[in-house]
């Protein structure tokens, strides 16, 4: 599949996922109780954490490398005791990497990125192995999404995670190959809630006797 079928592909799953009721798999289908946590890697304004949040009384970790957007959400969020908001972007790595600034498609592999401005990058593994146990990870992290889930699935620590909800992209290279070989690994482990391929997946940590 070339790069342009690629995109029509993703474009029609795009529309499939919203006439499909979307808005409900991105927010109402999860099974979160209060004490539990939830890192969301592409926070951007904070719209999704606030909504889940307050929804699930859940504690939510929030990760936005962009520094404008963190600090509106450190304002918009100042009351909120569960929700902390990180200026950081996450990868496979700690460092530093450029970024590309576009609203919510701000990205560290699309467009732009070597005129951009240096963020500080964390480790994904480290983020979750300090947290222990993740009741639900988040990625809409325009591109770095193939890497992180390598990361994890490298270490073997997403055990760790119990749900996944991930948007991957297109334009990263090999994205089709890649994201076929992430699910194949990932598919030892959790099991698929819903697909709507290079648009957004659930995916379900496997329960007793699966």
């Amino acid at each position: 599949m070339n790069s342009d079928e690629l995109k029509q592909y993703a474009q029609e799953n795009g529309e499939r996922f919203w006439n499909d009721a979307g808005t409900h798999w991105l927010n109402d289908k999860f099974d979160l109780r209060a004490y539990e946590k939830v890192i969301e890697v592409g926070g951007y304004l904070g719209d999704w954490t606030d909504y889940i949040q307050g929804k699930y009384e859940c504690f939510v970790d929030t990760y936005e490398p962009v520094r404008e957007y963190w600090e509106r959400m450190i304002t918009r969020f100042s009351n909120r005791s569960k929700i902390t908001v990180h200026n950081y972007a996450v990868e496979a790595f700690d460092g530093e990497a450029h970024i590309a600034v576009m609203d919510d498609g701000s990205s560290m592999f699309d467009g732009g990125v070597s005129s951009g401005p240096v963020v500080r990058v964390v480790d994904i593994d480290r983020i979750v192995v300090e947290m222990y146990r993740v009741s639900l990870l988040a990625l809409n992290c325009e591109g770095a999404e193939y890497n992180i889930l390598d990361r994890l699935l490298f270490t073997g620590n997403i055990w760790r995670v119990d749900e996944l909800l991930v948007q991957f992209h297109t334009f990263v290279p090999d994205a089709f190959e890649r994201r076929d070989a992430i699910r194949k690994k990932l598919a030892k482990t959790h099991s698929e809630v819903m697909a709507y391929p290079f648009c957004w997946e659930l995916w379900r940590i496997h329960g007793p006797g699966t």
